[in-house]
């Protein structure tokens, strides 16, 4: 979305969010698979997915009893099937077919490449298969290991901290306009993603447009969260 100075910000870094960029997100997975009402799926949907306290999972700060609490006392008759409807969660996620091989063509032209994503201890513990993905990558800071989402501006501020990044020398990926605009007011060069079409030619855009004497030194491997 910023536009590049190419005298003065030379890209070395690229930062992916997680959830529908790097693996899909899709709570009717599960629900469709699972109920066969229609009506309980829509209720199931509210209760737990749309639910504030999914975000609150994300934060990692409130024990899990307390996230599915709240879960139940969306729709208290429910909590049977609020409960196992947590338990499916980890359905929600599939890894994108295009995901590792765009991870990999970055690296191997020498980019830092990091992920900065909202996502819940829960899900981190029992998606691994899917987010197999991450041995690819120089560093992750996830949601629940800070106890900070995005987009408060302190998640990104970690970020740099974290893996020595410039902010106007990187890319910043994210499926969330707010968390695009929140990536931007600090510094960094941001892409809404809406289709992995789009996001990698506007990313090609950026990247191909840096001067020779631009382009990423050799590999500098951060620590993950």
């Amino acid at each position: 979305m910023t536009a590049l100075n190419k005298t003065e910000n030379c890209i070395d870094t690229v930062i992916f969010d997680i959830g529908r960029v790097l693996v899909d997100f899709q709570p009717d997975i599960p629900l469709n698979r699972h109920v066969p009402d229609p009506g309980l799926r829509s209720r199931l949907k509210a209760a737990v997915y749309s639910n504030p306290a999914w975000s609150e999972a994300d934060r990692g700060i409130l024990p899990e009893e307390e996230i599915i609490a709240r879960f139940v006392a969306a729709d208290p008759s429910l909590e049977k099937e609020i409960r196992a409807a947590y338990d499916w969660s980890w359905e929600t996620i599939r890894l994108f077919p295009y995901t590792e091989d765009w991870i990999r063509s970055l690296k191997s032209r020498g980019f830092r490449v990091f992920c900065l994503s909202n996502y819940s201890r829960r899900l981190r513990e029992t998606t691994d298969r899917e987010l197999r993905f991450l041995s690819l990558v120089d560093g992750v800071l996830f949601s629940y290991a800070c106890g900070l989402i995005k987009p408060d501006p302190e998640i990104y501020r970690l970020l740099f901290k974290t893996f020595d990044i410039r902010p106007e020398r990187a890319v910043f990926l994210d499926d969330n306009r707010d968390n695009i605009l929140a990536a931007e007011r600090e510094g960094l060069h941001a892409i809404l993603f809406t289709d992995y079409s789009q996001a990698s030619e506007q990313l090609e855009a950026i990247l191909s447009g840096e001067p020779a004497a631009c382009q990423p030194g050799p590999e500098k491997r951060g620590r993950s969260f």
